[in-house]
């Protein structure tokens, strides 16, 4: 696996990651934006986004695309958009039905809400709750390992 820099070319890739994951989400026409949109957006002399590729033998498997915001509590920060093309396809759906944040995933797996060490399986992946924020202590971040051994070539 390769994770580099996203290029203007790798749009309509990215670009069919969003659907993909629109039609998962049963919201299949909520996805307006275009291969244009994402190249003047992410391309431009004073971008809106920036996106980092996940690639695994030319073909785009995950992306992380993330911009810069400023909160009137904390000042500057970063807001990111992940998708992962092979953590969905690992992973048994129907467990999460009804789900939509990786947090309420692990709520549902546990039976609880998560403190900050709690984790779980998500197929080959543990994904372990790290850090409260908030006054009632709500998990901001996630850490997500994948478990099997991966061979050279696919690092």
């Amino acid at each position: 696996m390769i994770i580099r820099k996203a290029q203007p070319n790798d749009m309509s890739q990215v670009l069919e990651l969003i659907q993909e994951l629109a039609v998962f989400e049963k919201e299949p026409d909520a996805v307006v934006v275009t291969v244009d949109d994402l190249v003047r957006d992410g391309f431009s002399e004073n971008p809106l986004f920036h996106c980092f590729v996940a690639e695994v033998n030319n073909d785009i498997i995950g992306i992380a695309l993330y911009y810069y915001r400023y909160s009137t509590w904390k000042g500057k920060t970063i807001h990111l958009e992940d998708l992962v093309k092979e953590l969905v396809a690992e992973i048994d759906l129907a467990i999460y039905q009804g789900v939509d944040t990786i947090g309420g995933a692990m709520a549902k797996v546990l039976g609880r809400v998560p403190i900050p060490g709690s984790h779980f399986m998500f197929g080959v992946w543990k994904v372990t709750a790290e850090r409260p924020i908030g006054r009632r202590r709500r998990i901001s971040s996630m850490i997500i390992e994948r478990t099997e051994d991966q061979s050279e070539d696919e690092l």
